[in-house]
């Protein structure tokens, strides 16, 4: 058992990197109490771990092979672990008995070795899905089918078996067939005669295309095989058995489709692009383009396909149409008086408080209340650049929009059932509330400010609806581990960034440590720059109210259908919805950093903004260099070249690899679908104060907290994965 904090950390750290991964993708979607099982437990290690992070959580690792179980039996031993005999195609528990199901690269096993028939995995999950309770989480961490190229090579729909060209190196290996020695091009030619070796036809067809420049040969094959053959190319030790195996099956539409058609309310279908394989296992190993020549994306390491079980009459699912503005919203047009160019902003009423209860439970480790499963219909499965799917259904803070000088606790704590004098009489001497910094969260297009208010309540394992959303369902209010949040967030499997930000401002407020960075590690940068101070603040308003907006923004209005499982209707509703015009929903964040005499220091933009000015008199406000992507930019890779355009003309500066920052998140999923991607560079080299939007350069410690949300999330990041220990 994990003890206190400090074992946690502790044990944590001890985790190989794939296997925090793996623990923290699932513990997003877990609940620190409850039943689950894990299909397929292999070595029993996840399992176990599992277990070990949630002590009051009872886990159960599953696997077909006794010998297995009885191995895991003999080395992992907790309180509340345990393991059994079991087929994860079959019945194993009794039915509704889990409150989660968690399946780690076992399906494709399922289907390899069942004749190779995708259904089987279905069928499984079918099972599975009995043995589930209604509210209970379904979890598949397996490998990803690529869907369909469009012609920019982003996957576009159903079952991919597109031809591509693949690029592989002949010269890094001999001209055996011998797997522990052959170059790269060999094994591929090998692996073509043998891919489904189980198969009566085992093999697939390719054709040579040349050489396309020295050392290195072009097959021309479909697009799956392709993902097939480098997803496992560098897994030559036990080769033979590999190739037994069949590791695509569903593609993301066919993981929505089975999750839909039983009954599994999607939560998440998150593509993951390990870090580690992308740099040392994709990065100059291999291309792959399309019959024109363009260039495709590397596909994902895995993918994180969450849903939880909803009754027949629950809400399932929305569907939309567009309405007539309702007149919530307000767009307003604001003139640069020393450009003359026009910024929109749009504005809501009420002021919003991200609410964050908290407790410590006996063994003293902090808990924070939160929203689970709250509706969202705004975001309606738009597509990020990663290729993650949208949920219409998240997990988010407790957000109340308190109107005129309505107390917000007023509006929370009745929610969870609580009153101030019960609190006072509750255990708690003192009722504390702690007011975090306030800060905007898109403050680019919604004139929106985030007041975090921290409040002290008794312990509770409370399971109550938030209320507010004005649909059938309003989710759940629950407590829940606030380190797995941060590890949930520190490896993307969360879509929701003000969370895990408000808890470590929770922490540093009571003098607790976070524990480990578990999310791809950056490099310390080499290239040095002089330190500069923050920007002085100045009182300036260069902000005048405009007739006429920009047309950059526009507030549009949809009706939202909410339905069952059963496509009944429940509710409806219109909602305004803030897009833009010429743009698509992704925006990029990007923390730039370098080293100065003073140590490690980030690239800041002394930067104007409308909401700034409305809100604390001065539109002053400093940021890290933020761009909303062109409308037909929609993957990653020509994402990352529009920003480097963009560093380069705008910033003076060149960069290194550009890295994830802990995952996207939707700032404002209430209002826009806007997703934002938050990334990390080194800078190679830099020419300050002399381009358009100059950089400053100011040492982490010395920056403080930043009334910009993006701004605040990278900071916090890039400050823990620059020293992840």
């Amino acid at each position: 058992m994990r003890g206190d904090a400090r074992a946690y950390d502790r044990y944590v750290t001890a985790m190989d990197a794939a296997m925090r991964v793996k623990v923290a993708g699932a513990a997003a979607h877990l609940l620190t109490v409850g039943k689950v099982a894990d299909m397929g437990m292999g070595s029993g290690a996840g399992s176990h771990a599992l277990a070990a992070l949630y002590p009051r959580l009872e886990v159960v690792g599953v696997d077909l092979d006794a010998e297995m179980v009885e191995r895991a039996r003999a080395r992992y031993q907790l309180p509340n672990l345990s393991f059994v005999v079991g087929d994860v195609a079959e019945a194993v528990f009794e039915p509704e008995s889990l409150t989660a199901i968690f399946n780690s690269s076992v399906l494709h096993h399922v289907t390899s070795f069942g004749g190779y028939d995708h259904e089987r995995a279905a069928r499984a999950l079918a099972a599975q899905v009995e043995q589930l309770a209604p509210g209970g989480m379904m979890i598949v961490r397996d490998f990803l089918a690529p869907s369909p190229l469009s012609e920019d090579g982003a996957a576009t729909g159903h079952d991919a078996m597109d031809e591509v060209w693949l690029d592989l190196p002949a010269d890094d290996g001999d001209d055996s067939n011998d797997p522990r020695t052959c170059s790269t091009a060999a094994l591929f030619e090998r692996f073509a005669t043998e891919f489904r070796s189980l198969h009566p036809a085992p093999g697939f067809d390719y054709e040579t295309r040349g050489e396309p420049r020295a050392g290195w040969r072009r097959y021309q094959l479909a697009h799956r095989h392709a993902v097939e053959f480098v997803l496992r190319k560098d897994y030559r030790t036990d080769w033979e058995a590999e190739v037994r195996e069949e590791y695509l099956y569903f593609d993301q539409d066919g993981f929505s489709d089975v999750f839909e058609r039983l009954g599994l309310r999607l939560a998440a279908s998150i593509p993951i692009h390990n870090p580690w394989i992308v740099q040392n296992r994709f990065e100059g190993r291999f291309e792959m383009f399309d019959l024109d020549d363009g260039p495709v994306a590397h596909p994902a390491t895995n993918v994180l396909v969450a849903g939880e079980k909803v009754r027949e009459t629950e809400s399932f699912a929305f569907d939309a149409w567009d309405e007539a503005p309702i007149d919530y919203l307000t767009l307003e047009g604001f003139v640069d008086r020393r450009t003359g160019l026009v910024v929109d902003l749009v504005s809501r009423p009420g002021r919003t408080f991200d609410v964050v209860p908290f407790f410590f439970d006996p063994e003293g480790d902090l808990f924070v209340v939160a929203r689970m499963g709250y509706p969202r219909p705004i975001l309606g499965g738009s597509i990020g650049l990663d290729g993650s799917i949208a949920p219409s259904y998240v997990n988010e803070p407790f957000v109340v929009v308190a109107e005129g000088d309505t107390d917000p606790l007023d509006v929370a704590l009745p929610k969870l059932g609580l009153s101030r004098d019960a609190m006072l009489s509750s255990g708690i001497a003192v009722l504390r509330t702690i007011e975090g910094a306030p800060f905007f969260a898109s403050p680019g297009a919604i004139h929106e400010t985030v007041r975090p208010l921290f409040v002290e309540v008794p312990a509770m394992d409370v399971v109550v609806p938030s209320g507010g959303s004005g649909f059938s369902t309003d989710g759940r209010l629950r407590a829940i581990d606030a380190r797995q949040v941060l590890r949930a967030a520190e490896v993307g499997a969360m879509p929701d960034a003000r969370l895990p930000l408000h808890i470590r401002d929770l922490c540093a407020h009571l003098g607790l440590g976070v524990g480990p960075w578990i999310g791809a590690a950056l490099n310390a940068p080499t290239f040095e720059v002089p330190a500069s101070p923050l920007p002085e603040p100045e009182a300036r308003q260069v902000y005048a109210p405009s007739d006429e907006t920009s047309g950059f923004l526009e507030v549009g209005a949809q009706q939202f259908t909410e339905r069952d499982r059963g496509f009944r209707q429940l509710t409806q509703r219109t909602l305004e919805v803030v897009t833009t015009t010429e743009h698509g929903d992704a925006t990029i964040v990007i923390a730039l950093y370098a080293m100065t005499e003073r140590g490690v220091a980030i690239g800041l933009v002394d930067d104007d903004r409308p909401a700034a000015q409305l809100v604390l008199g001065s539109s002053q406000l400093v940021t890290v260099p933020a761009y909303r992507v062109p409308v037909d930019v929609t993957t990653m890779a020509p994402a990352l070249d529009f920003i480097r355009d963009k560093l380069r003309t705008r910033h003076g500066v060149e960069v290194g690899p550009m890295r994830d920052l802990g995952g996207r998140y939707y700032p404002a999923p209430g209002l826009t679908a806007e997703l934002v991607h938050p990334l990390a560079a080194p800078v190679l080299s830099a020419q300050p104060g002399t381009w358009p939007e100059p950089l400053t350069f100011t040492p982490l410690p010395e920056v403080g907290q930043n009334a910009e949300g993006h701004t605040r999330i990278v900071l916090a990041r890039l400050i823990a994965a620059l020293s992840p220990d």
